[in-house]
């Protein structure tokens, strides 16, 4: 017997998959920044930067930025 997916449910429920933090650097990547300028536009470094990022590409299971972006925006986790 085949177990069989609905693919009508979001595979993450809730705005609260990423931290406050993480919820900023999306955005400042959804508006095209870098790595270098999020970290001194939050004041932290840029390897703290990078962190968040790989956690975020996790968290919301895309290949890249781009495509976390992408996914972020079509499941209205910005504001």
């Amino acid at each position: 017997m085949k177990t069989r997916i609905n693919r009508t449910v979001p595979f993450f429920v809730s705005r609260s998959i990423l931290s406050p933090r993480e919820k900023e650097i999306l955005e400042r990547m959804r508006d095209g920044k870098t790595d270098l300028e999020i970290s001194a536009i939050y004041t932290i470094s840029e390897y703290t930067v990078k962190f968040h990022i790989k956690h975020i590409l996790r968290k919301l299971q895309a290949s890249n930025r781009t495509h976390a972006v992408g996914i972020a925006m079509q499941k209205r986790l910005l504001d």
